[in-house]
C-alpha cells in the first residue's frame, strides 16, 4: 500500500507540473503572437524547435554589420558636414568680381533704350573684395569648437565599432559554449531515456516498483526540460547574431516562424 500511495502522489505531482507547463506554454505563445502583432490563440506557422536549432557557425551567417553602427557613421558624416559649413561661415573670404553694363546715352527715350542693348557705351566694373570677422578670439573659439565636434563624432564611431566588435566576439564565444551545453544535455537526455526504458522492462518482469518507474520518468522529464532550455539558448544567440548580418539565411532560425 505504501508503494501505491507513493505512486499515486507522484502521479498527482506530475499532473500539477503538467498543468504548470501548459500554462507557461500558453503565456509564451500569447507573448509571441503579441510580438508578431497577431490575434491571440492563433499560433499559426509555429516550427518545432528541433528543426529550428541548426548546427551553423556564426561565421556563416553573413557579413558582420550592425544597423546602429551604420546610423552612428551617418551621424558622424552629418556632423562633419555641419562643421565644415560652420568653418566656412567664420573663415575669411576673398572674392574677385566684374560687371559689364550696356548704356544708352541718347536724349530721346526710344533711341536710348535701343542703344542700351548695344555695346556702344558699356560700363565696366571689376575689383577684389576681402572680408573677415573682426572678433578674432570669438572666431578662433568657434573654429576650435567645430573641430572638436568632428573629433567627438569620429571618436563616437570608433567607440561604437569597438563595442560592436566586442559584442560579436562575445556572441561567438557564447554560441560555442551553448552548442557544447546542448551536446551535453542531449547526451543526458539519451541516457535518462535508456534508463527509463530499462526500468520499465524490469517492472514488467516484476523486479521494480511503479514508484521507481515514475521517479525515473521524472528524471527523464527533467533531462528533456534541460535539453529544451539549451536549445532555446542556442536559438536566442542565433537571433542575436542576425543583428550583425547584412543578409543572414532565414533557415538559421526557421524564417519568421
Amino acid at each position: 500500500r505504501s508503494d501505491f500511495m507513493q505512486a499515486d502522489a507522484a502521479v498527482k505531482l506530475r499532473g500539477l507540473e503538467l498543468q504548470a507547463a501548459l500554462d507557461e506554454e500558453r503565456a509564451a505563445l500569447d507573448q509571441f503572437e503579441t510580438l508578431r502583432g497577431r490575434p491571440l490563440a492563433t499560433y499559426e506557422n509555429l516550427q518545432p524547435i528541433e528543426s529550428a536549432v541548426a548546427p551553423k557557425l556564426l561565421s556563416e551567417i553573413g557579413e558582420i554589420e550592425r544597423a546602429d553602427l551604420k546610423a552612428a557613421e551617418e551621424v558622424s558624416r552629418a556632423a562633419r558636414a555641419n562643421s565644415r559649413m560652420g568653418l566656412e561661415r567664420v573663415s575669411p573670404t576673398l572674392e574677385a568680381y566684374a560687371n559689364l553694363v550696356f548704356n544708352g546715352k541718347d536724349a530721346a527715350t526710344g533711341p536710348a533704350i535701343r542703344d542700351s542693348f548695344k555695346t556702344n557705351h558699356p560700363t565696366y566694373t571689376f575689383g577684389v573684395r576681402f572680408s573677415a570677422p573682426i572678433d578674432l578670439p570669438a572666431t578662433f573659439s568657434a573654429r576650435e569648437g567645430h573641430h572638436l565636434d568632428v573629433s567627438a563624432s569620429e571618436r563616437s564611431v570608433e567607440r561604437k565599432r569597438y563595442e560592436v566588435d566586442r559584442e560579436w566576439k562575445s556572441l561567438v564565444a557564447a554560441y560555442a559554449e551553448a552548442r557544447a551545453r546542448l551536446a551535453l544535455t542531449e547526451g543526458i537526455e539519451k541516457v535518462q531515456r535508456e534508463k527509463l526504458e530499462l526500468e520499465r522492462d524490469r517492472q514488467v518482469r516484476g523486479r521494480s516498483t511503479t514508484y521507481q518507474v515514475l521517479a525515473f520518468e521524472q528524471d527523464y522529464a527533467t533531462a528533456e526540460l534541460l535539453n529544451l532550455r539549451s536549445k532555446v539558448d542556442v536559438l536566442k544567440l542565433q537571433i542575436q547574431a542576425r543583428l550583425f548580418a547584412r543578409s543572414p539565411p532565414t533557415s538559421a532560425i526557421g524564417g519568421e516562424k
